[in-house]
């Protein structure tokens, strides 16, 4: 992470958080989920790298069984 990122988000990160905790994802999560419902779930594993609140990890949690977040701070 570069150190403006670093620092922007040091600053405004609960400011971003509530911005964007109830923006509606589904046309992104859509196609997402549409590419991936052809697969078991066993054999489903997904890696959400820099998840910040974890909304969208909660949004496919309910679909999908092996999910794993990770956020630098």
């Amino acid at each position: 992470m570069s150190e403006s990122t670093f620092h922007y988000y040091s600053q405004h990160a609960q400011e971003f958080a509530d911005a964007t905790r109830n923006v509606d994802m589904q046309p992104l999560y859509t196609p997402f989920l549409q590419a991936l419902q052809d697969k078991p779930n066993s054999q489903l594993h997904i890696l959400d790298a820099g998840c910040g609140s974890g909304r969208d990890a909660l949004n496919h949690l309910i679909k999908i069984r092996k999910y794993m977040t990770s956020e630098h701070n």
